[in-house]
């Protein structure tokens, strides 16, 4: 009821019988109390702001994932940490 889509068509979406757009996720990964980030991705899709990152730094970005591709979520929050740390110097 929070989202208006009918429990048919999320069943579909589920089963990947259907796409759905970015925004539809939303709305439903706020309805769910759900990371949107997490849902997008199962959706095979990206958050928009994450889209216009990866279009302002096309060589950039994913030189940089295809070289952290390996490291663990541990590592992962390392690094974020290290990199919010650096944007406040």
């Amino acid at each position: 009821e929070k989202v208006d889509i009918s429990f048919v068509n999320i069943a579909h979406i589920e089963n990947g019988r259907v796409a759905t757009s970015e925004e539809v996720i939303k709305q439903l990964a706020k309805a769910l109390d759900y990371d949107v980030d997490k849902l997008l991705a199962a959706a095979d899709s990206v958050n928009e702001d994450i889209k216009n990152i990866i279009k302002r730094l096309p060589t950039a970005v994913p030189d940089f994932l295809r070289t952290a591709k390996n490291l663990t979520e541990d590592e992962w929050k390392d690094l974020t940490e290290q990199i919010k740390n650096r944007k406040k110097k």
